[in-house]
């Protein structure tokens, strides 16, 4: 397992990844109804679709700019909120085109610092645009890389809380 993730560390480029994951979520929410767009999201029961799509595009606009959680703010709650919060008048093509537009700083930013940094982005992406997806009745969208990298962040995640809990490793 540990030879076909070093692989993908030196082959995958996690931009081109969130690159796919963000085009394939701005298509599923750009001609969505009102009525679609207010749906609540399982995975983040006070968030509705609309909201999710502010956090996602909100997480790049404040990452761009150097904003980040206070130290305070445990698990960065207060930060999501505020990106859900900045963005709740907006229509959604124009929440969308600020996501083009902070895209490209973004992409290059996960590139600069790696598959490792940028694998936590994918898989973020990717469980926030299948949330949406199952808000909405509609079946997953799993692109076998977008898992397979997302898969990645996971496991190594996993791997350093049981080391933490010195639980041994998964390998």
């Amino acid at each position: 397992m540990e030879d076909v993730r070093a692989a993908r560390c030196a082959t995958v480029d996690p931009a081109a990844v969130y690159q796919r994951t963000r085009l394939a979520m701005a298509a599923t929410v750009t001609e969505l109804a009102d009525a679609e767009l207010q749906a609540l999201v399982p995975a983040t029961p006070e968030w509705r679709v609309r909201d999710v799509l502010a956090h996602v595009v909100g997480l790049a606009a404040d990452l761009n700019a150097q904003r980040f959680p206070a130290a305070d703010d445990a698990g960065g709650s207060a930060w999501a909120a505020q990106q859900v919060v900045a963005r709740r008048d907006l229509a959604v093509a124009a929440i969308v085109a600020g996501w083009v537009r902070e895209a490209p700083v973004f992409e290059a930013g996960l590139r600069f610092f790696g598959y490792e940094e940028g694998s936590h982005f994918v898989a973020d992406l990717h469980a926030h645009h299948q949330d949406v997806r199952g808000a909405l009745g509609l079946s997953r969208d799993d692109d076998p890389l977008t898992v397979a990298v997302a898969l990645d962040h996971y496991l190594g995640f996993l791997d350093q809380l049981l080391l933490a809990a010195q639980w041994g490793t998964l390998e």
